[in-house]
């Protein structure tokens, strides 16, 4: 049982947020060229990387790094690294909306790929501009579970249920780097 809800907790963080793509060509491939990423429209669109103290306190026992990528059709793909070796990857689709707090936005994902599929995971993110670098809080988690997701009136640090079983507020917000 045990190993099942951490199983399932490392889903939902991951098939969120959260992380992507698609087989073949896409629009965005068509566009490329003219396309400039603006994270006040596009929030969580673009190539994500989350790596040492930025992993999620929940995913480290799982996760040492991941690479993230949200396509502007909707697609996603997570790359999950332990140790050096690459692990199953996550496809998937998602949804995203601008909140009425702050900058924060919802996100729902749904993993398509065998490993997962069909698990269904809601969040918040946080897309931050400070120079040319962009960076995001992400955080979300399987619905369905013990765990309530994060909400935007309730912030970073909202998963319900985490200081039920011993975990701080914080134990599951990911940072991630903008890569492109």
């Amino acid at each position: 049982m045990k190993k099942f809800i951490l199983t399932t907790l490392v889903c939902a963080l991951i098939g969120s947020a959260g992380m992507f793509s698609s087989c073949g060509k896409s629009n965005e491939d068509d566009d490329k060229q003219t396309w400039v990423y603006d994270h006040t429209k596009d929030g969580l669109v673009g190539e994500w990387y989350s790596a040492g103290e930025n992993v999620a306190l929940l995913l480290l026992a799982y996760n040492d790094s991941l690479y993230v990528k949200f396509n502007r059709d909707g697609t996603y793909l997570v790359e999950q690294y332990k140790d050096g070796t690459k692990l199953t990857d996550l496809v998937g689709i998602y949804t995203q909306e601008k909140s009425n707090v702050g900058n924060i936005w919802t996100v729902r994902t749904e993993i398509t790929s065998s490993a997962g599929a069909g698990t269904i995971s809601e969040g918040i993110f946080e897309v931050t501009k400070t120079g040319n670098e962009y960076t995001m809080q992400y955080e979300i988690v399987q619905v369905g579970t013990v765990f309530a997701p994060p909400t935007p009136e309730g912030g970073f640090g909202s998963t319900g249920g985490l200081s039920g079983i011993g975990f701080p507020p914080t134990a599951n917000i990911q940072k991630y780097v903008r890569l492109k």
